[in-house]
């Protein structure tokens, strides 16, 4: 026998069920039996392939849920990703932010990553180590010390 649950309490059993929670975490959470969830979910995948997705999100409360989910498949799509990609990408975007990566330095970073096969690379890295050792500062006093004279450079050459 199925149990009867509110309308309320299905739509929030399914909200998690797209969220991407087990079966056996809803039920916990919703204080239910896990084959109640599956019930649940089957009868939305029933009902979804009968009215449609979107149609049978309306019904049973999840709309916004099936919507955002549609909107993600379009992004996906739009940039030929697959779910497993997509999800790859995010596993690095979440490495580079623990690595103290700001955002915006993301793109700059993964372009660096694809010039580490270029041998000229290899050849800049020991190069900059060399500038470090012989005037004895870091990488930053380094830099800092370039872009200073870059930008002094202009006002030298007009004299």
């Amino acid at each position: 026998m199925t149990v009867r649950l509110s309308p309320q309490k299905v739509s929030k059993i399914l909200r998690n069920y797209f969220s991407g929670m087990s079966q056996c975490e809803i039920a916990k959470k919703a204080v239910v039996d896990q084959s109640t969830v599956s019930i649940y979910s089957s009868r939305f995948k029933q009902r979804a392939a009968e009215v449609g997705l979107l149609a049978a999100g309306k019904e049973f409360g999840v709309f916004n849920e099936i919507n955002a989910l549609r909107s993600l498949s379009a992004e996906l799509s739009k940039y030929s990703l697959t779910v497993e990609e997509a999800n790859q990408g995010l596993k690095i975007m979440r490495t580079f932010i623990t690595l103290g990566i700001a955002l915006d330095q993301h793109t700059t970073l993964i372009k660096v990553c694809g010039k580490i096969a270029d041998p000229s690379f290899v050849q800049a890295a020991l190069k900059l180590t060399r500038i470090e050792t012989e005037c004895n500062m870091s990488y930053e006093e380094v830099v800092s010390r370039f872009e200073r004279v870059t930008l002094e450079l202009p006002s030298t050459e007009k004299n």
